[in-house]
C-alpha cells in the first residue's frame, strides 16, 4: 500500500541547516522596526523583545542572542522565529535591518553562543 500521510512545507527559505539541527524559539519582536530579514543577527531589548543586533551600540542591543530564521515585517508581525543554537547557512547571515555584511567578530560571537555558520 502506498500513501502519503501528510506534507509539511515551511513556505520560506530557512537559515537553519541540518548538520547540527537548530533549536528555534518564537520570541516577541518590537513593533514598527520595518522589515527584518531572515538571517539577521538579533539582540533582545530590556523587555526581552527581538531587535537588530548593534555590535557598536549600548546594552542590551550589543549583546548578540541569535539569528532570525525568516523575514518578519514588524508592522504586522509581533513575533519572530529565532535560532538560538545549531548550524546556520553562513551565506544568509546579515547585520542589521538593511542586510549588511557580518564580520569575523560577529562570527566569533555567534560561535560563543553555540551557533555555527557553515
Amino acid at each position: 500500500m502506498k500513501g502519503e500521510l501528510f506534507t509539511v512545507e515551511e513556505g520560506y527559505a530557512s537559515v537553519a541547516t541540518m548538520t547540527h539541527p537548530c533549536v528555534k524559539r518564537t520570541l516577541a519582536a518590537v513593533a514598527d522596526q520595518g522589515v527584518l530579514p531572515g538571517g539577521m543577527l538579533y539582540a533582545r531589548d530590556a523587555d526581552s523583545k527581538v531587535i537588530p543586533y548593534d555590535r557598536a551600540g549600548a546594552a542590551p542591543a550589543n549583546a548578540l542572542k541569535g539569528v532570525l530564521d525568516k523575514q518578519i515585517d514588524t508592522a504586522s508581525d509581533d513575533a519572530a522565529i529565532c535560532i538560538v543554537h545549531g548550524t546556520v547557512n553562513g551565506e544568509m547571515l546579515c547585520y542589521g535591518a538593511a542586510g549588511g555584511d557580518v564580520t569575523a567578530a560577529d562570527i566569533a560571537a555567534l560561535e560563543a553562543i553555540s551557533i555555527w555558520p557553515e
